[in-house]
């Protein structure tokens, strides 16, 4: 209790190790509803926070085991310690870790020293929050999902500070995630605010909390989509700001994941390629437009504080996107106005055939009558010529068979010539019979369509002279009421200017 007491007071200390002692072994009791206590709970804690102090201890040390270049060392520690406060139990927290190595290592050697805490857990770290909001010399970072319901409810993104007159303001940095946030959002906010925030502060040693409960498919229910590969990558970027790192596990409930993550950071710690697996540029369109937002938002509100260098991420790449979206939209909109536009001729025409349709709508049975008398006429010229081909072809072929009997005997060529003369006689009698059938039908037809033409016009002339006579009668009707209507408030008017006259007379002999 001695080695803890600081930050964790003396009574809280006390009260946990009392109430662990009374309980029997295989009973437990709920603290806060998902916290238990049972026999072994303050040892356990006391262990977690031991390991952490020791670690702590090998770093800081002079003559160490670990290379003087740099400095790491990792801790397996449960349970974590990120929720408690010093004074009260919470989220499996009991003795908080990190908050013990730094009051009773790194701040016992010396005061000054500069300690960042990194915290990339699904859940927010309010209990190191809490003891090193007002203290200049820590820099606590946290990434976790906040949307106000989620537990523990707090990590909004304006903590800063006490005040921004305090010296500590600007020493406290929530990244808050939202639903179905990424690798590439993490990255984003670490190379835009988190990494230029620790190249100024430039901290003695580093923290970097492991929760590995804001992967997908993770038991803690979270809605964020991290890998494992992320807590790697983010290692290997620390290495290169600080050379004295210690590593701490907090959330995680799923053991084949907490197992890859540590084994990404163990890769980032020995300086593995593997562990840099994601692309130190990247386009706008792989981040979130919520992370945007909050990251320019936490840039301007810091901007007196600390310095920011210009947002990271590929212009070309980006240009590009926005040509080639660009484009899309421009072909786009060309096909939608041509569709439109044919769209709107074949409207217009079917409107024109429907309003030539209803005008003509009275001469139907005619239009129909003479269509039907210019096919048979049709029909029957067509028979007519087909005959008359196969009656020339056959008179050639006989004319054809007589020169060859005439060129045998020669006592036969008047008979020959009479037939032939005879058969440019019948020629010319059924042509001239076909003209004249042809010229009677042509001229009934165009009789006929006369006729309905006629018809319509004069069917056209009653209906404009019917509707006339009806828009008179309607006015005629109007004018008549108007006069009726008048007539019938003569004797009212007259009434009321006698009564206006007698109530003059009698005011004025009164």
């Amino acid at each position: 209790i001695k080695d803890l007491e600081g930050l964790h007071t003396r009574a809280y200390l006390n009260e946990l190790a009392n109430r662990s002692r009374r309980m029997k072994e295989g009973m437990h009791q709920s603290m806060d509803g998902d916290t238990y206590l049972c026999s072994d709970t303050f040892l356990s804690a006391c262990v977690s926070a031991g390991l952490v102090m020791a670690a702590t201890r090998e770093v800081l040390k002079k003559e160490s085991i670990i290379s003087e270049e740099a400095r790491y060392a990792v801790a397996l520690n449960r349970p974590p310690g990120h929720h408690c406060d010093g004074e009260h139990i919470r989220g499996y927290c009991y003795i908080n870790n990190t908050a013990a190595s730094i009051d009773r290592v790194c701040h016992a050697q010396d005061p000054s020293m500069k300690i960042l805490v990194l915290d990339v857990d699904v859940h927010h770290g309010d209990g190191t929050q809490k003891l090193f909001y007002d203290n200049p010399n820590v820099l606590t970072i946290s990434f976790h999902q906040y949307d106000g319901s989620f537990f523990p409810c707090t990590g909004e993104r304006r903590e800063y500070g006490p005040s921004s007159h305090h010296e500590a303001y600007g020493t406290n940095i929530n990244i808050p995630l939202f639903h179905n946030f990424t690798d590439y959002d993490v990255l984003y906010a670490l190379r835009n605010v988190v990494w230029p925030i620790v190249e100024q502060f430039r901290p003695d040693l580093a923290y970097y909390a492991v929760g590995t409960d804001g992967v997908e498919g993770d038991r803690s229910c979270c809605s964020t989509k991290m890998s494992p590969l992320l807590y790697g990558q983010v290692c290997h970027e620390l290495t290169l700001r600080c050379r004295k790192i210690v590593v701490t596990t907090e959330g995680g409930y799923t053991t084949s994941y907490l197992a890859e993550g540590i084994n990404t950071v163990l890769q980032a710690l020995a300086g593995m390629d593997i562990a840099n697996a994601f692309p130190s540029i990247f386009t706008r369109f792989w981040v979130r437009p919520e992370m945007r937002k909050m990251v320019n938002h936490t840039r301007n509100d810091l901007f007196r504080r600390w310095q920011f260098p210009p947002l990271i991420y590929d212009d070309a790449q980006y240009q590009y996107a926005l040509n080639s979206l660009r484009i899309h939209i421009h072909t786009y909109i060309r096909t939608y106005i041509r569709t439109y536009i044919y769209i709107y001729i074949y409207i217009y025409e079917y409107m024109f055939c429907i309003r030539a349709l209803g005008t003509n709508s009275g001469s139907d049975d005619d239009a129909t009558h003479d269509s039907c008398e210019d096919l048979r006429s049709l029909t029957d010229t067509v028979t007519e010529m087909s005959l008359l081909d196969h009656s020339n072809g056959n008179d050639n072929n006989n004319n054809n068979n007589n020169n060859d009997d005439g060129d045998d005997d020669g006592d036969d060529d008047g008979d020959c010539e009479s037939d032939s003369h005879y058969h440019t006689d019948s020629d010319s009698d059924s042509s001239f019979v076909y003209e004249r059938q042809h010229k009677k039908k042509h001229a009934a037809s165009a009789k006929t369509k006369t006729k309905g033409k006629t018809k319509n016009k004069t069917k056209t002339a009653n209906l404009k002279h019917k509707h006339r006579k009806n828009t008179k009668s309607k006015h005629q009707n109007a004018n008549k009421k108007k006069d009726k209507d008048k007539d019938k408030d003569k004797p009212y008017k007259e009434k009321k200017k006698k009564h206006q006259i007698n109530l003059i007379k009698y005011t004025r002999t009164n």
